[in-house]
């Protein structure tokens, strides 16, 4: 088959995820722009730009794309407790927005990071993609109505949407402060993993 690059516009490109989304469509040949609000920590790689906005309010790019990966959000469900109001303008308002945007720009499709916190806590392990949404937080709240309105853009205008719903994220740039990275660095350095808790956790083999 013959390759054809996508125009791909990266939101939250600064994140952790974001970083390696960009450099991986980047380095399997598509033209990929990057937007966050934040400049990146790092250099992009070169042709790729950087449009710097807040998707809340900001302008978005005069153009059209073939695809948008959207993985610009707050993160967190305890910060989401203590700001409800924040999460909902930026995961909600600001995922509404690059929809109307790909509506707006006739952009096809468009990938949404979503995450497993949309099950709630009493999911069985593994979860399975059809068990009932039980959001606990707003967080998970507001990932859940991303997923809704994705949905019913699809519906309505034709928009080729996926939500992936994240787990455990993991690998090289990963903020200190998680867990994985945490044990990780801790081990690497020969010290103690320390987990905080009643020690009855446990981890489930798929």
């Amino acid at each position: 088959m013959d390759f054809k690059p996508l125009s791909v516009l990266v939101t939250g490109s600064s994140g952790f995820i974001g970083r390696h989304v960009v450099r991986h469509l980047h380095g399997e040949g598509h033209r990929v722009m990057a937007l966050d609000h934040m400049p990146p920590t790092e250099p992009l790689p070169d042709g790729v730009p950087f449009y710097q906005c807040d998707i809340r309010d900001g302008l978005l790019p005069n153009k059209s794309f073939d695809a948008v990966v959207h993985l610009a959000a707050l993160a967190g469900v305890r910060p989401s407790i203590h700001d409800p109001i924040g999460y909902e303008f930026t995961n909600v308002i600001g995922t509404i927005r690059l929809l109307d945007f790909c509506r707006r720009m006739a952009i096809p499709a468009f990938v949404f990071a979503s995450s497993s916190s949309v099950y709630g806590p009493d999911t069985p392990l593994p979860a399975r993609e059809d068990h009932p949404a039980n959001p606990c937080s707003p967080y998970a709240l507001t990932k859940l109505h991303g997923e809704q309105w994705g949905q019913l853009y699809a519906r309505q205008h034709g928009l080729r949407f996926l939500a992936l719903r994240f787990f455990s994220v993991w690998g090289p740039g990963q903020r200190p402060d998680l867990a994985l990275e945490n044990f990780r660095r801790r081990i690497e350095a020969g010290q103690p993993v320390i987990i905080n808790g009643d020690g009855s956790q446990r981890h489930l083999k798929s």
